[in-house]
This record gives structure tokens, C-alpha cells and sequence, in this order.
């Protein structure tokens, strides 16, 4: 079995912007939080957590109509949000901006497309965002709200399936580009 997911990368630049602006926030907020680091910061797209090596090999192998995918486009990010609420806040992330929708676009095709390999809450509650922190206890989200983001919109090109390794702490893996759309 293996934990998989469609998601969206970022460039370099990005994430080194991301890191930058989280910089000064990482020096002043306690020591149990855990820090997404830079080369993992990803969306995800379409969660299928643990698939057969099966049905792996065909995600893996799969190539898409290009007609049925959106045409490339950016991405901005608006403010900081919380995981499970601002009440009891355990995971920090990077809200996004998707104003012309081909972000959802995108996720609603391949939502539909493996309907039935899929959790159904996956489907349901799709809220695009970067986790950026973890706390097994309660984070300060006033000291989050203070963080200035200085983003540039970030192009979107192509997605892609990432596989989660067992570990201490999270490490994804490419195992598979898909373009979009050129503009």
C-alpha cells in the first residue's frame, strides 16, 4: 500500500519567498512547533491516502487529455488559517486566492474522474492551502496574524502525484508530472 495524492509544487523562488517572510516568526514562536520545510511546501489537489500498489502503477503510468485539463494559470495567497479552528489551532497554512477557479476546475475533474477511489470527505471539503506549521498543543494564532506576507502570484504549469514516506516527519516524493493546458 501506498499513501498517495495529486498536488501542485512550487518554485524555488516561491518557497525561499515562503521561508523568508516565515523567517522571523520561527525565531519567536516556541520550540514543539514543526516547521513545514521549504522543498515539501505543496497544495494538494486530490488526497487518496493508502491505494494499492495497483492502482498506484495506474495513477502512476496515467496521462490526461490535455482538453479535459484547465489552461495553466497563477496563484495567490491571501492570509494565514487554522486547522481544526482559530479556537484550537494545531496546523497552520497559507490561504489561496483561485479568482478565475482553475484551481477548482482543476480538482473537480479529478475529483470526478476517480470518484470511487476516493474518501468521500476528501471530496466534499476541499479548501487549497500550504500547511506551513504543526503542534501536537494549542499554537498562538496571534503570533501567526502578525507574519507579513510579501507573495508574488506564483504560475501553475502542471500537477502532480506525490507519494507520502513513513517517517518521523513527512517527506514527498515525485513519482509523476501532468502539464496543463499551455496558456
Amino acid at each position: 500500500m501506498r499513501r498517495v495524492y495529486f498536488g501542485v509544487r512550487f518554485s524555488s523562488a516561491f518557497q525561499s519567498d515562503l521561508c523568508s517572510s516565515l523567517h522571523g516568526l520561527q525565531t519567536r514562536a516556541p520550540s514543539d512547533i514543526k516547521w513545514t520545510a521549504e522543498k515539501d511546501f505543496h497544495l494538494t489537489l486530490l488526497f487518496f491516502g493508502a491505494i494499492s500498489d495497483d492502482r498506484y502503477e495506474v495513477l502512476r503510468q496515467m496521462s490526461f487529455d490535455q482538453k479535459l485539463l484547465p489552461a495553466a494559470f497563477n496563484l495567490e495567497f491571501n492570509d494565514i488559517g487554522f486547522f481544526p479552528s482559530t479556537d484550537k489551532p494545531q496546523v497552520a497554512w497559507l490561504g489561496v486566492k483561485d479568482e478565475s477557479k482553475a484551481l477548482l476546475s482543476l480538482h473537480e475533474r479529478l475529483a470526478k474522474v476517480f470518484k470511487s477511489w476516493i474518501d468521500k470527505s476528501n471530496e466534499e471539503n476541499f479548501n487549497p492551502h500550504i500547511t506551513i506549521a504543526r503542534s501536537r498543543h494549542k499554537l498562538n494564532h496571534e503570533l501567526f496574524k502578525k507574519v507579513k506576507l510579501t507573495l508574488k502570484q506564483e504560475p501553475i504549469h502542471e500537477f502532480f502525484l506525490f507519494e507520502s514516506l513513513p517517517g518521523r516527519t513527512p517527506r514527498y516524493q515525485i513519482r509523476a508530472i501532468y502539464p496543463l493546458r499551455p496558456k
